[in-house]
This record gives C-alpha cells, sequence and structure tokens, in this order.
C-alpha cells in the first residue's frame, strides 16, 4: 500500500496562546518554563515551612496558597 504525504504548514488560530508571538517565546523556551517551575516550587515549600512555623489562624497565607493549588 502506497501513502501520501500531505505537506502544508498548520495555522494557529488567533486565540491560541502559542499564537501570540511574546506568550508563545515565555511557553515554549524551556529557560522560561524552568524558571515558572522553580517558583512554584519554591512559593510550595515556603507555604510549608510558613505553615508549620506560624500555625495560628492570622496565617492566611498558608490556605491562600493550597487554595489555589486545588
Amino acid at each position: 500500500m502506497q501513502t501520501q504525504r500531505v505537506h502544508f504548514i498548520a495555522k494557529r488560530s488567533q486565540r491560541d496562546i502559542f499564537g501570540i508571538p511574546v506568550l508563545s517565546f515565555f511557553f515554549k523556551n524551556k529557560y522560561m518554563l524552568t524558571l515558572y517551575r522553580l517558583t512554584t516550587l519554591f512559593l510550595l515549600v515556603y507555604a510549608i515551612i510558613y505553615g508549620i512555623l506560624n500555625p495560628t489562624k492570622e496565617n492566611i497565607f498558608t490556605t491562600a496558597v493550597f487554595w489555589s493549588i486545588f
């Protein structure tokens, strides 16, 4: 059986986040993705440590971080 190849470049929708050049750079660049991951990890670890060290009812930071995750 013989297959045919289709040669075309798919056009992205204007509403696609990767269709916007600036956002495409930020979300496809591996260094920016690593920065986002490290920032998220830092916030998570900081919220856990802050929650352990300050377990009072006035600690809204840890509550806000975990409610935003879930």
